[in-house]
């Protein structure tokens, strides 16, 4: 593999280590806490409103399309993430601009930040996954994206078991512990920013014709396999993003865990599913990847 191919992927790995560390303090379960017991907001009202905004994940499409059309996916990508990542400290000031009771503008607020940040990350998506493609060889993705899972589960785990400690730590009704996790996050969000500015981009090949959306969408859904998988996937997500905000509120409510506890439980999650996908792999080399995601 050639040096600069290296120093890409050490960037892009170093990168999306910390880009991952900034979703996992941002949009987690740091965030629902921060919601439900620092700005008072009713948690079945944001429960409902949570369970709408993986809704913004269509705008996939729109991202491949801006790429093919712009053909910079590098300053596409990374305009995007920009932009979104303002949103976190939008939201971190919201208890200094509104008072305790306002907890219905509270809760329209911090969705309509979410949702934004969604939509515009979602635009820049497409683009980032096909720049990234053609940064790494072909035959090197996947030791590449084995390690990169690794690395970021790992310094995930370490990071959010204290983040939960340092909630607690200052109370989970006060603002201080959420905006010293918050701030810390937008900083290493924009370091992931800037490491991967310094990535070049790849010239993408020629267009043979002009890009048009509606064919280039409608293309893969002529395939059976991939109507189904797709099927499979948006039952999964649906689900995901329904009962995921209540189980939240469950652990809270009904058996009074605080940060820290939810943290650790998360953080077994998190290292289960990462010694588990080794086995899973192997049973899907041998069985048919099929089988696996019927089990």
């Amino acid at each position: 593999m050639d040096a600069s191919v290296k120093r890409d992927i050490r960037l892009v790995n170093t990168a999306g280590v910390m880009g991952s560390l900034y979703t996992r303090l941002t949009i987690g379960e740091i965030l629902l806490l921060y919601v439900t017991q620092c700005l008072n907001i009713p948690k079945e009202d944001w429960a409902l409103a949570a369970s709408i905004i993986p809704v913004t994940s269509s705008l996939h499409v729109v991202s491949a399309y801006l790429a093919e059309h712009l053909r910079r996916r590098k300053l596409l990508s990374l305009t995007c993430f920009a932009v979104a990542r303002l949103a976190t400290p939008a939201i971190m000031l919201l208890p200094f601009i509104t008072g305790q009771t306002d907890t219905r503008f509270r809760l329209f607020y911090v969705a309509a930040a979410l949702i934004g940040q969604r939509s515009i990350n979602a635009l820049g998506t497409s683009a980032w996954m096909s720049w990234l493609a053609d940064i790494v060889p072909r035959e090197h993705r996947g030791r590449f994206y084995s390690v990169r899972l690794a690395l970021s589960t790992l310094v995930n785990v370490v990071v959010l078991l204290a983040a939960g400690r340092l909630v607690d730590y200052f109370d989970q009704e006060q603002p201080v512990g959420y905006l010293l996790v918050f701030g810390g996050a937008f900083l290493v969000g924009e370091l992931d920013l800037l490491i991967h500015s310094l990535v070049p981009d790849r010239p993408m090949p020629p267009a043979e014709e002009k890009v048009r959306l509606l064919p280039l969408l409608a293309a893969p859904w002529r395939h059976s396999g991939f109507r189904n998988l797709m099927l499979f996937r948006t039952m999964i997500i649906f689900a995901n993003g329904l009962v995921g905000p209540f189980a939240v509120m469950y652990l809270i409510e009904e058996l009074g865990l605080g940060a820290t506890e939810i943290c650790v439980l998360t953080a077994v999650m998190m290292l289960s599913k990462l010694v588990s996908l080794p086995i899973w792999r192997a049973v899907g080399e041998r069985v048919g990847y099929r089988t696996v995601y019927s089990i």
